[in-house]
């Protein structure tokens, strides 16, 4: 399986490379104001917006905010990285437990990684089951590929919003 690779304050991850429609350098993000504490703002993606989803925070990681530039003549800078990337993606919310006059068939949202480590091919007999219980984690934390002495958490990144917060977006 072919994976995306990125790295969260020092913990490997990877997602399907099947599950993304879409890789994109790091855009503008602009602010959303008095929505879900989830998104973490919108991307107008060729006249389309798309709510964006911080990977890292939904991961429980901390976001630093860059320092205040000292003098006038010093640029500000942006919250997020180079290495920062934007998946688009598309998830299908026919299989959501919420009735679906209440959802849309499929919703696309961009989706903000830190990190990124490019493409990497990782073999079956490399993936092991998480070491916590299914019921005690995340939905998509999903596997652990460990080889060449480096573990990569494996992310269903298609199920990162659950059936409240999918219920939430237009």
């Amino acid at each position: 399986m072919e994976i995306l690779h990125f790295s969260i304050d020092d913990v490997d991850y990877g997602c399907d490379l099947a599950d993304i429609d879409e890789i994109l350098n790091m855009a503008t993000i602009q602010a959303m104001t008095q929505g879900p504490d989830f998104i973490a703002g919108l991307l107008n993606l060729r006249g389309c917006l798309l709510p964006v989803i911080d990977l890292s925070q939904m991961l429980g990681h901390h976001r630093e905010l860059p320092p205040p530039p000292i003098s006038a003549d010093e640029p500000l800078l942006g919250l997020y990285k180079d290495n920062c990337r934007l998946f688009v993606i598309e998830i299908d919310n026919t299989e959501s437990s919420i009735s679906p006059s209440e959802l849309k068939s499929t919703n696309r949202l961009a989706v903000i990684i830190d990190g990124w480590m490019g493409l990497k091919e990782i073999n079956d007999e490399d993936e092991q089951s998480s070491v916590v219980e299914a019921t005690e984690r995340l939905d998509y934390i999903h596997k652990l590929s460990v080889s060449e002495g480096s573990t990569i958490q494996l992310i269903r990144i298609k199920q990162i919003l659950d059936s409240q917060q999918l219920a939430m977006l237009a």
